[in-house]
């Protein structure tokens, strides 16, 4: 692992980001990969997953992933960046940049969407509130007033 470390830090020396992608393929689905399954099963269904970030893992490198784009079925498509080794501070800067300007807060693919709603169902609206007239006015969500 050493030995990889010293040859990444060669060819990365006048490289300031390597861009790629985080994974060749498409994400599994909600619950087909568990901590529970057992673990010859677990490798089965990885592998091919951590292709292009394993190297980083491995030297010590510091690497981000951004979810910069989605696939046909809306699911977020991760681009994988890597920077020299201890130049973390580019790969922030970088990520702060692309933030600015193509902002990815509130996206929240289909199949998030689908497994939050099953396993978190919004809780009822109050119809009343005991702490003041105001309380539950327009500030109220789902999950009940505003905190005071």
């Amino acid at each position: 692992v050493q030995r990889l470390g010293f040859t990444m830090n060669t060819f990365m020396q006048d490289i300031d980001v390597l861009l790629m992608p985080m994974a060749p393929r498409a994400p599994w689905k909600v619950d087909d990969v568990t901590l529970v399954m057992p673990t010859e099963e677990f490798y089965k269904k990885a592998v091919g997953y951590s292709d292009f970030s394993a190297i980083f893992n491995a030297t010590g490198q510091p690497a981000m992933t951004l979810p910069l784009h989605e696939n046909a079925a809306g699911i977020p498509v991760g681009t994988h960046f890597a920077a020299r080794y201890g130049d973390e501070k580019t790969l922030i800067r970088l990520a702060a940049q692309i933030e600015r300007a193509a902002p990815w807060d509130k996206r929240v693919s289909p199949m998030l969407a689908q497994a939050m709603k099953a396993r978190f169902p919004p809780l009822p609206r109050p119809t009343h509130c005991s702490r003041s007239p105001t309380c539950c006015s327009s500030a109220t969500t789902t999950a009940g007033p505003a905190p005071s």
